[in-house]
């Protein structure tokens, strides 16, 4: 029978302490990540299951202002700053920024009016908070990005048209 060399009391070889130390980390990460596991398959919070499932549906912004309840005239403001590229290589991923000027900004909305769901994000702002935000959002081709700002004197914008280009060849 032949014995180990551990069992016979030798020195710990390195591959030894190696093997060892990686089923410890393999054990500690596992009892770590058990919580989490159990945390994402749990249900969402509420704050998470409320979002608003006809907005996001609208296909017009006419529809989405009305899913979103803004009533009123929406008016270009100055004061809107939304800084998206002019010509961007692929639609999958265009960065998007949006600051608000105005006093009581209480949400932020983009919209792409070209894609199949208008509505790109819908943001609810604290007054803690300062009202400017930078996201990525999905173009479906060429189309004009809206930036919808909500204060308690109205809904305001700024609007820009972004170019799609597939290969990056231009307009």
């Amino acid at each position: 029978m032949k014995t180990s060399n551990l069992a016979a009391g030798a020195r710990w070889s390195r591959r030894h302490w190696l093997a060892a130390a990686c089923r410890a980390a393999v054990a500690a990460t596992a009892g770590l990540l058990a919580p989490l596991a159990a945390m994402a398959l749990a249900a969402p919070p509420r704050w998470a299951r409320a979002w608003n499932a006809a907005a996001f549906a609208a296909r017009s912004e006419p529809e989405v202002l009305a899913a979103l309840g803004w009533s009123g005239p929406v008016q270009d403001h100055p004061e809107v700053r939304l800084q998206v590229t002019e010509i961007a290589e692929s639609g999958a991923v265009v960065p998007v920024q949006v600051q608000s000027g105005l006093p009581d900004t209480r949400r932020i909305a983009l919209l792409a009016l070209d894609n199949p769901n208008t509505l790109a994000a819908d943001f609810s702002l604290t007054p803690l908070l300062a009202p400017r935000l930078a996201t990525r959002i999905k173009l479906g081709g060429t189309t004009t990005v809206v930036a919808l700002v909500q204060t308690g004197a109205g809904v305001f914008s700024a609007r820009q048209l972004v170019k799609v280009t597939q290969g990056g060849c231009g307009g």
